[in-house]
């Protein structure tokens, strides 16, 4: 079966703490008697003679704190075992093959609480790399989306007032680009509130310059 690494820290871990002297051998004898990637062939007669003593298995296992799960309605896998064995598994690395194709046997390749390979680790990093530049690349409204958006909250906000004047400034609060329009409508629609219902043309572009100033100040605080 070979030599493996043993994880020294996992006496101060409290879940192993609170396991009875005969549970903390039935975990070392699962250990060191499963394959080479964490999987374990019940045989509690067998384990009986070895660790000298019956145990409640299913109460047992509840207490490993998740590291123990039962596959293929049998088999019971250490699902930290190959991280901690051998690390990030590399289909390039010739002795990985053997454990991934072990793991592939199993079932566990891609296992929601096992084993990724390297490269599928990779790809998980590049979705969400690319799901971070989707939140950050600012996509300009239409305005059929800013009057319904203004229609939901029931607001007294001119859609196509509104479009226009971020249109005009290239979609821009001061000098940095729109990040959200929705919280810039928003803006808008408390900076009306405050003001009088019936403006001069002088009084409306203060009142724009405000609301400009409230959301630039929302996004990027006082300077």
């Amino acid at each position: 079966m070979g030599k493996r690494f043993t994880d020294s820290a996992i006496w101060e871990k409290r879940w192993f703490r609170a396991l009875s002297p005969v549970e903390k051998c039935a975990w070392f004898y699962i250990k060191d008697r499963c394959d080479a990637v964490g999987v374990w062939e019940p045989d509690f007669e067998l384990t009986k003679i070895f660790i000298g003593q019956d145990l409640d298995w299913n109460s047992f296992r509840e207490k490993c704190n998740g590291n123990i799960e039962i596959i293929n309605n049998e088999k019971w896998w250490l699902v930290d075992f190959c991280d901690f064995q051998y690390g990030d598994l590399n289909p390039d690395c010739r002795p990985h093959l053997a454990y991934l194709k072990l793991l592939e046997h199993h079932g566990l390749i891609g296992y929601p609480k096992g084993i990724h390979t390297l490269k599928e680790k990779e790809k998980e990093k590049d979705k969400e790399k690319d799901k971070e530049k989707d939140r950050k690349i600012f996509s300009k409204p239409t305005l059929e989306e800013v009057s319904a958006y203004c229609k939901e909250r029931s607001n007294s906000v001119n859609p196509k007032k509104w479009w226009d004047f971020y249109q005009s400034k290239d979609w821009k609060i001061g000098k940095n680009s729109m990040k959200d329009w929705r919280a810039a409508v928003r803006t808008w629609e408390e900076t009306e509130k405050e003001e009088h219902p019936k403006q001069t043309p002088t009084e409306e572009i203060i009142r724009q310059a405000r609301a400009e100033a409230a959301e630039e100040e929302r996004l990027y605080g006082r300077r």
